[in-house]
């Protein structure tokens, strides 16, 4: 089913969209902007499913940003370019933009330890330098308004990392902070740092081995040799489980809350075809694994997958559309820009519900 949406929408096609992305297991709807369109990237998405992408205009000079905000129930919000103009450090390479519950941007500059806090109208409502400079940062994929970052010290043996909260008021707070020292005095290196529920981990190779530090515990955990760039867990009140990309296959293990330096459970999946490209969790029990271009497929860990007669869910598209977010209601969103009208943009909706396998304590 097709719909096509003009920058002034009205209430009514919104309401029938909305009615439609429920009822459908599949719909697309054809956005138009106001210029020619080059390429678009995805920021990441909001604890209530708001997906954040920039859109780049063949028009646009190196300090536009066209930033957009597409809500579940399918209106946009547009923030001014404008107010990127004024940020100053140079052109827009030299900062990171990220979605920041419930409802900000934050905007980290590269060339010094200071971070900006926007809100959605495009208004900055602060502007601060942090306590040092970092190399990586996360914000919560949880409805909490902090972030993290982290870095080596000079000798890169130890891991440093410092968390923030923004309060009612847009004011930055600095929460828990702390270092890591590895016992055998090799050079770490960070990959990733990800959101679980209300706390954090930090992927980080030393030579061929791949560790996992879950934040508070400061008790590294060793994973595996190898290691692919995706990683995403997810949390309940007795383990952590957790999906570790490795090219075509992936590794799935969990860990006991009781004994955090104990790995067990693990289950190694080779996929048919094409490479790892983006890990997420949907619904706070599900991993949704994209792999090569236009598929898919979903792990519950309320499913034992040391069995290996378990079970998993499969989904292959055959199309050109590239992955921006999964919604709520675990409705996966991409886009396409259309080959002759430079203006238009495709997105399409498919619910993977069906796709689902269900876990034994029925929570899906």
């Amino acid at each position: 089913m097709y719909i096509t949406f003009y920058p002034n929408v009205t209430p009514i096609v919104l309401m029938i969209f909305s009615i439609l992305l429920l009822l459908c297991s599949s719909i697309d709807i054809t956005y138009k902007e106001n210029n020619e369109i080059i390429t678009f990237k995805n920021l990441g998405t909001y604890a209530d499913g708001t997906i954040l992408f920039d859109v780049a205009f063949e028009k646009d000079s190196d300090f536009s940003h066209n930033i957009r905000l597409l809500h579940p129930n399918g209106t946009f919000n547009f923030i001014d370019n404008n107010n990127f103009l004024n940020i100053p450090c140079g052109d827009l390479h030299c900062y990171e933009i990220y979605p920041l519950n419930p409802n900000y941007l934050l905007i980290a500059l590269k060339n010094d330890s200071r971070v900006m806090i926007m809100n959605w109208t495009g208004y900055i409502i602060n502007s601060i330098p942090l306590d040092r400079t970092y190399s990586f940062l996360a914000t919560s994929e949880k409805n909490d308004s902090k972030f993290l970052v982290a870095d080596y010290e000079e000798s890169r043996v130890q891991l440093l990392y410092d968390e923030y909260i923004i309060d009612g008021d847009g004011q930055i707070i600095r929460g828990m902070n702390g270092n890591q020292t590895m016992n055998n005095g090799e050079i770490v290196k960070i990959i990733s740092i990800i959101s679980i529920n209300d706390t954090w981990g930090i992927a980080f190779m030393q030579m061929t081995d791949c560790y996992l530090l879950i934040i508070p515990t400061n008790r590294p955990i060793h994973i595996s040799f190898g290691f692919g760039r995706e990683i995403a867990c997810v949390v309940d009140k007795v383990k952590y489980y957790c999906i570790i990309s490795y090219y075509d296959s992936l590794i799935w293990f969990n860990i006991n809350k009781s004994t955090p330096d104990v790995v067990s459970q693990f289950k190694r999946f080779t996929l048919k075809k094409g490479f790892i490209t983006h890990i997420s969790t949907i619904s706070d029990v599900c991993f949704l694994i994209q792999y090569g271009t236009d598929s898919y497929f979903v792990l519950n860990n309320e499913i034992d997958y040391g069995d290996p007669n378990s079970v998993f869910g499969e989904l292959v598209l055959n199309d050109n559309f590239t992955h921006i977010g999964t919604f709520p209601n675990n409705t996966i969103v991409r886009m396409m820009i259309f080959d002759f009208y430079k203006d238009l943009y495709n997105l399409s909706f498919t619910n993977l519900t069906p796709r689902i396998p269900k876990g034994m304590y029925g929570h899906l």
